[in-house]
């Protein structure tokens, strides 16, 4: 039973513990993974893979074990939003950058963009500063 059709105390828990998933940075994800069971809280395991980030293990669980098309879709425009928070953010800070100092700003943004698509995970700001200023 999903979530979301799921009555009661459990149904409101795990709706909860999804919304929790979703937006928390306050866990380490890879910790609590280990707490899951296997074939238990699917849904709340794709999500909790959102966080590490193991996109292909959540969609693997949403496609072949849930088979829910729509989930799938909710979970790709919800990771397709975090990223372009994120781009906007470091777009922003590199902006800044570029500013106060010398530095192409094309360059920056180009270089950080690529390193994060390369790496599927996310990277601060700073570090790239820091690598390029080098």
């Amino acid at each position: 039973v999903t979530p979301e059709k799921q009555e009661g105390r459990v149904g409101d828990l795990r709706r909860k513990l999804i919304r929790f998933l979703q937006t928390s940075t306050q866990f380490i994800p890879t910790n609590v993974k280990r707490y899951f069971p296997t074939k238990m809280l699917l849904e709340e395991q794709a999500w909790l893979r959102a966080q590490i980030p193991a996109h292909r293990e959540a969609l693997h669980i949403i496609v072949y074990d849930l088979d829910d098309a729509s989930m799938a879709s909710a979970y790709c425009k919800h990771i397709y939003a975090q990223f372009e928070a994120k781009r906007n953010d470091l777009k922003r800070s590199l902006m800044v950058r570029a500013a106060t100092s010398s530095i192409d700003i094309n360059r920056i943004e180009s270089l950080a963009l690529e390193s994060l698509l390369k790496d599927s995970k996310w990277i601060e700001a700073q570090k790239i500063y820091l690598t390029l200023l080098d």
